[in-house]
């Protein structure tokens, strides 16, 4: 296959995630609310049988020789679901491959914890699901579900209505359905179809030789720089629409004080003092209330009706807040995959940046609350998921995407390579202590990342895992500083002004 321009580009086999919105009825949503509940049940049983048996190896492994550990493979976990199957009458009710999909993640959850360590990283274990963090199943075989033009069969649970997820008309999918993973957000039911598709031809846009430096920030999104100096700026929201992020975030909050207050209120009449090291007593006292209430018939919520209502509205604006940046997103690797061939980022450890400064009682953190609200906003930007985006987007339109190191790169000058935290003086600007370059930070910054990429060529492709911090300087301190430019839009705008300009700002 040729390329618009002439290169040629290979097909490959790629896998792509269709979502669709489910409408079931009173009866089929209770049927995948009980498939949903019966996943999470079968999980934790079986983690708690593991860490079980685990433990007890621990503690007698010295004194039997040759001993083995308890295997954690999807054999083991398949046996003991089988088991804990023919012990519980109403899973036997449920579909079998959908409630036994909990022991393969599982399994796969231990391969991955075991492979960290291998690399050198923590173990982390997995972890027991609440109700609010795993609302989702999966039909793992092709021959579980069939796909209609407007509904989508799911076995032991019948035929579903959907609709695509924006517009109107019949529900495609490209190539062979392989999966379907049924979830609920905010209180309405999603389809997403995986689907494989071979020898797929990348839609190729980008010219041939066309190359950007991309730089995460704060203030701005992302920033891009191309082969040509011409700078970009991105953003999740333009100023006319902030004002529409901060009602819903306002709106959040509003909801989620009042959730505060009706849990502390059902607590106390349950004789609690108000006291944080007796809430968990009191909670377990106030469940088993709620538990013999339902067993009579009667509606039974663990805080009340009313925050139940103002749990549902938390999540709605939640999920709204979510949808708009999960938008943007898209818009902005769009632009960015449309434009250039190659799209240089910066291998940063999102969870290492954000992780708490509040540290231990020995060792208490400093500035907790700045770093708590930097946590905040680097998480609100979505870099992580952002350059995941960008990194598929550009798989379909036969580009490639470079990982490079982050150290000082918005220290280093991009015209003469001084590096000095005295260069980053600002959020904003950027002057050159040695050759007095100056310009704005975030694109001086995406300079420096297009030349790491142009000059490493492939040695950065698959990214580098020892890089853990980022950039971790003069920015960490100033990254929350606002900054504002003029003509922005939802997509981002680009910056009449060239790369040798002088100050900006």
């Amino acid at each position: 296959m040729t390329g618009k321009d002439g290169g040629k580009i290979e097909s490959v086999l790629i896998v792509k995630t269709f979502k669709f919105r489910l409408t079931p009825g009173v009866g089929k949503g209770a049927l995948m609310a009980q498939h949903v509940g019966a996943s999470r049940f079968v999980w934790n049983q079986l983690l708690d049988e593991a860490k079980g048996e685990f433990d007890a190896f621990c503690e007698y492994s010295p004194y039997i020789p040759d001993a083995k550990p308890p295997p954690v493979n999807y054999y083991a976990f398949s046996a003991r679901f089988k088991m804990l199957r023919a012990r519980t009458p109403w899973l036997q009710d449920l579909s079998f491959t959908i409630c036994r999909h909990s022991a393969k993640r599982l399994a796969v959850a231990y391969t991955a914890a075991f492979g960290r360590v291998k690399k050198g990283g923590k173990l982390g274990l997995p972890r027991f699901h609440k109700k609010s963090e795993d609302e989702s199943f999966t039909v793992p075989d092709s021959g579980r579900f069939k796909i209609g033009a407007r509904g989508i069969l799911l076995t032991k649970i019948g035929w579903v209505r959907m609709r695509p997820n924006r517009g109107r008309g019949d529900c495609k999918v490209e190539g062979k359905p392989k999966t379907v993973v049924v979830k609920r957000e905010a209180g309405k039911w999603f389809a997403c179809v995986q689907c494989e598709i071979d020898n797929f031809e990348p839609q190729v846009l980008a010219k041939e030789n066309t190359a950007a430096g991309v730089d995460m920030g704060v203030a701005k999104t992302a920033t891009a720089v191309s082969l040509q100096n011409q700078p970009t700026i991105y953003k999740i929201a333009a100023p006319e629409l902030d004002c529409r992020i901060k009602r819903l975030e306002s709106r959040r909050r509003r909801y989620q004080r009042a959730m505060s207050r009706k849990r502390d209120a059902a607590l106390r009449r349950v004789g609690w003092d108000g006291k944080p090291s007796t809430r968990r007593v009191k909670e377990a006292e106030l469940g088993k209330l709620r538990k013999a209430r339902a067993e009579k018939g009667l509606k039974a919520s663990l805080y009340g009706n009313r925050y139940d209502i103002a749990r549902r509205r938390a999540a709605k604006a939640s999920r709204q807040l979510a949808n708009f940046r999960h938008n943007a997103l898209h818009h902005i690797a769009g632009d960015l995959t449309a434009k250039h061939r190659i799209i240089v980022v910066e291998d940063l450890q999102v969870k290492n940046m954000t992780r708490s400064g509040k540290g231990t009682e020995e060792k208490p953190g400093v500035n907790v609350r700045a770093k708590a609200g930097l946590n905040r906003a680097i998480l609100q930007n979505n870099w992580g998921m952002l350059r995941g985006i960008v990194e598929y987007k550009a798989q379909w339109r036969g580009g490639k995407v470079l990982k490079v190191p982050p150290q000082h790169t918005s220290q280093r000058c991009s015209q003469c390579g001084h590096v000095s935290e005295e260069n980053r003086q600002t959020q904003e600007k950027f002057s050159c202590q040695k050759c007095g370059h100056c310009e704005n930070a975030d694109i001086n910054a995406a300079k420096n990342i297009l030349a790491l990429g142009l000059n490493a060529g492939d040695n950065f492709a698959h990214g580098i895992g020892a890089y853990a911090h980022g950039d971790c300087g003069v920015a960490r301190s100033v990254k929350c500083e606002t900054t504002h430019f003029e003509g922005a839009s939802a997509a981002g705008f680009a910056d009449k002004t060239n790369g040798n300009a002088g100050c900006v700002g």
